[in-house]
């Protein structure tokens, strides 16, 4: 009888970006590497995926830069051990279609859906928020759970705002159901892999397989754009052409490589942005594999 493989449960977004991890998960790539790989989907974004991390219901997560950098200064045992996204993430800000606001400059009005506190939704909106020079307190934010979430609640409350991928979000803009009022790029790489450092610790060697692994796949797949613009089309259910468009922007992590300056600049900006008080040494942040 063969060993029995390792179990690990990943999370993440169904979300384009996270397409190699799909096809590689489904496809059994990992077996032969005695690994035993579950996709976690977290409809709450990077907010679930940090909640589920802490219960231990998935021991890694593909989430969002800020989330995971603000989690670990605020204290938590997290730790980066992988980039997966180079690309920023471009957030489209959005209101109901009935809405009278028509510019990021009425949002002062407005109050923000975010998936939870800490989210991505969250921490874009007070960086929005800043930039704009508006003031918010904590009641300035209704929490929705998640895109859907937010659907809901913006049908019965026109004074809402709703930070979400540009991409994913576009469907319900062309349908006429969302405006979007302006927009909101991430200026450091939008995602990275993270699990707790005890975990790293342990599974070390497993973890970095599994990354170089993934981060092969995403190498194939952008070596034949056609095929993969067609493929993550119909299994996101996203017209072909703005998938073409997305995937112009589109850079997936292809090394071991940890982004040191990115880390450094993404904590600068949340403790400009009061997000956070202070920063930490990046050997408090990563977890070289």
């Amino acid at each position: 009888m063969g060993s029995a493989k390792k179990k690990m449960i990943i999370g993440g977004v169904n979300e384009h970006y996270n397409f190699p991890w799909n096809q590689v998960i489904t496809n059994k790539l990992f077996e032969e590497k005695g690994l035993d790989i579950t996709w976690k989907n977290c409809l709450g974004g990077t907010g679930e995926m940090l909640e589920a991390l802490e219960n231990d219901e998935i021991q890694l997560a593909v989430l969002l830069t800020e989330g995971i950098i603000t989690d670990i200064i605020k204290g938590s045992d997290n730790c980066i051990v992988g980039f997966w996204v180079n690309s920023p993430l471009v957030w489209g800000i959005h209101m109901n279609a009935t809405s009278d606001c028509e510019t990021d400059q009425d949002l002062h009005r407005a109050h923000f859906a975010i998936s939870r506190f800490n989210s991505g939704s969250h921490l874009m909106a007070i960086l929005l928020l800043q930039k704009l020079g508006f003031t918010y307190t904590e009641e300035s934010f209704n929490v929705v759970k998640n895109l859907e979430g937010a659907r809901t609640a913006m049908a019965e409350n026109t004074n809402l705002a709703f930070l979400w991928e540009y991409f994913t979000t576009k469907p319900f803009v062309d349908n006429g159901e969302f405006k979007r009022v302006g927009e909101i790029a991430t200026p450091w790489p939008s995602f990275v892999i993270a699990c707790k450092r005890s975990y790293a610790e342990k599974n070390a060697t497993t973890i970095k397989k599994l990354i170089e692994a993934v981060q092969q796949h995403a190498i194939d797949l952008s070596e034949d754009p056609n095929g993969t613009i067609k493929a993550i089309a119909a299994q996101y259910q996203l017209k072909e052409e703005n998938t073409r468009l997305w995937f112009k922007r589109l850079m997936w992590n292809a090394d071991e490589l940890m982004n040191s300056q990115a880390i450094d600049h993404c904590q600068y900006i949340l403790k400009e942005a009061g997000v956070v008080q202070n920063t930490l040494p990046l050997e408090k942040i990563i977890y070289e594999l």
